[in-house]
Formats: C-alpha cells, sequence, structure tokens
C-alpha cells in the first residue's frame, strides 16, 4: 500500500511539474509575442476570423473531435474501473452492467484514437507521417507533448488486449498492465492540455480539470479505504 501511495505522489508531482514547467516557459518567453499577436487579432478579427474557419479543413474538425471523444470515453473507463475495484458500486447500478459498458468504452476509445491518429495524416496545417504517429519524439510539432500520446495509446493498447485475453495471463502481470491505464490517463491530459488548440478555452479547462479531480478522488479513495479497513 505504501507503494501505491509513492507512486500516486510521484505522478502528482512529475505531472504539477511539468504543467509548471511549460506554463512558466510560456509567460516567460512568449508573453510579449502573445501579447503583439493579439493586438493584431484584435484589429483584423472581422476578416481573419471569417477567413480562419474557411481555411481549416474537414480533417481538422474530425481530429479535435475524436480527440475530445476519446478522452472522454478514457475517463468514464477509468472511473468506472475504480468504482469497481472500490466495491463502491450502488445496488442500482449492476456491477454486470458496469463491466459490460467497461470493455465496450474501451474498445470504442481506441477506435476513436485510431481515428484521432490516422486524421492527423492528412492534416494541412500540421502535417504529421507515420513514424511521427508512432515513435516518440520524431514529431517536429511538440514532440514531448505528442510523445506522450504515443506512450499513452501503446499503455492503453495493452490494457485493452490484455483484458481481453485475462484468462491466459497470470493475474499478477495482468493487474501491473491494468494498473498502467492511471499513467494512461495522466499521459493524455498532458498531450491534450499542452497539444490542442482549444486547451485556452474555459470548457476545455473545465473538463481536463474536472474529469483529472474525479480520477483523484477515485484514486485516493480507494488507496484510504483500504488503508483504513
Amino acid at each position: 500500500m505504501r507503494r501505491n501511495l509513492i507512486t500516486l505522489a510521484v505522478i502528482g508531482l512529475l505531472v504539477i511539474g511539468y504543467m509548471g514547467w511549460q506554463v512558466g516557459g510560456f509567460s516567460g518567453g512568449h508573453i510579449s509575442q502573445a501579447a503583439s499577436t493579439v493586438t493584431l487579432a484584435a484589429s483584423d478579427q472581422s476578416t481573419s476570423s471569417s477567413s480562419v474557419e474557411a481555411e481549416r479543413p474537414f480533417s481538422w474538425y474530425i481530429v479535435r473531435s475524436s480527440g475530445f471523444l476519446a478522452y472522454f470515453a478514457l475517463f468514464i473507463i477509468v472511473a468506472f474501473g475504480l468504482i469497481m475495484s472500490g466495491k463502491i458500486a450502488t445496488k442500482r447500478i449492476h456491477r454486470f452492467t458496469i463491466t459490460q459498458l467497461h470493455c465496450w468504452l474501451s474498445w470504442t476509445m481506441l477506435f476513436l484514437v485510431a481515428v484521432h491518429m490516422i486524421f492527423l495524416l492528412f492534416d494541412k496545417f500540421i502535417p504529421f507521417t507515420i513514424p511521427q504517429l508512432l515513435i516518440p519524439f520524431l514529431a517536429t510539432f511538440k514532440p514531448a507533448n505528442v510523445a506522450f500520446g504515443i506512450v499513452a495509446f501503446y499503455l492503453l493498447v495493452a490494457v485493452v488486449v490484455s483484458t481481453r485475453y485475462m484468462k491466459w495471463l497470470p493475474k499478477v502481470y495482468w493487474r501491473l498492465i491494468h494498473q498502467s491505464s492511471f499513467v494512461a490517463f495522466a499521459f493524455v491530459s498532458l498531450h491534450g492540455y499542452f497539444t490542442g488548440t482549444d486547451s485556452h478555452t474555459i470548457w476545455a479547462k473545465l473538463l481536463y480539470g474536472i474529469a483529472g479531480g474525479i480520477v483523484v478522488f477515485l484514486i485516493g479513495f480507494r488507496i484510504f479505504g483500504k488503508v483504513n479497513r
């Protein structure tokens, strides 16, 4: 149990430290550039907004929507998994129903991630190649933030596939692979927040903040609930 607490604390510190580094780098190195950009954007807002909307390809909207839907599905998967493992599911929600929904959402989430990655190949503004989507740090656009998403993708594939064939795996190994979904959720949150074009909006910040807060709460409830028993 102490190992779980230490692991959770280390992951939390890494996430908070990386977020602080990103925010500090932006405020220190790019604040003047951002101010001038806002000034220019305000003067040409009426003409530029319509032209930008017209130039955005259909693939750009697919990339955005599939990314957010995949993140929301992952949040539900992790939350329901913690509810089932923590034995806090109510009688109104049958355990079998949650398990079936958990499995269905897992494959749906992987499908949405595949759509997200495939349509990135057709994006005209920030083009990606297949190696850049599969190998961390090869991307020319925010390589570290993109790498978070790539590593999370491999972790999630391992979790879903191992769950499908859990009968043939030792329980210790399956549980270890399954617990990596928490790391994947943290990596996806970092990837989405620091890479997404909508991260500056209030609704996106609320999505990441509320989803992350609920997952942290459920993890804490699971850990400290076992400690108090």
